[in-house]
């Protein structure tokens, strides 16, 4: 599939749009936004994204305890146990092809997302390279997860 011709036309939820019109920047966004705002991450995003040693998770927690939306550090080494990979160089995120991102990583015991990142999840992952302030953000879903590898997929 040629990812980069695959263009949305409008990138903004019902919501979204309302609220632009309202504040009369409708058609300003639109001369903009659909040019950046992509079903795909470009060949840099992908590469940024497995560089970062952790990621900001954005997600909403189980019903049972209100379906709140919350915000967690993913990591690629465990700071609560102090382990560290033995490579330098090892990634915990990997992005096999464009729409998608492997995350190795799950939300730390006692987090309020632990056991709430489940298949057909909404997410969003925002990227932040501290050194440069550089930052790239997805939005997408969950599409599985695996306790035995500890590997969350993203899909958008």
């Amino acid at each position: 599939m040629n990812y980069t011709s695959a263009r949305i036309e409008n990138p903004f939820h019902v919501g979204e749009v309302l609220v632009q019109k309202r504040l009369g920047v409708h058609n300003h966004v639109m001369s903009y936004a659909p040019k950046f705002i992509r079903r795909y991450m470009p060949e840099q995003h992908r590469d940024f994204f497995e560089s970062q040693p952790f990621l900001v998770v954005a997600a909403r927690d189980s019903e049972q305890h209100g379906n709140n939306m919350w915000a967690t550090l993913l990591f690629r080494d465990n700071p609560t146990t102090g382990s560290k990979s033995n490579d330098d160089t090892a990634r915990f995120v990997t992005s096999p092809d464009p729409t998608r991102l492997l995350m190795q990583a799950k939300p730390l015991p006692g987090d309020a997302l632990e056991g709430s990142l489940l298949p057909g999840s909404d997410i969003g992952i925002l990227g932040i390279e501290l050194a440069t302030r550089r930052r790239n953000r997805v939005n997408g879903r969950l599409v599985s997860t695996s306790t035995q590898d500890n590997k969350n997929v993203l899909e958008f």
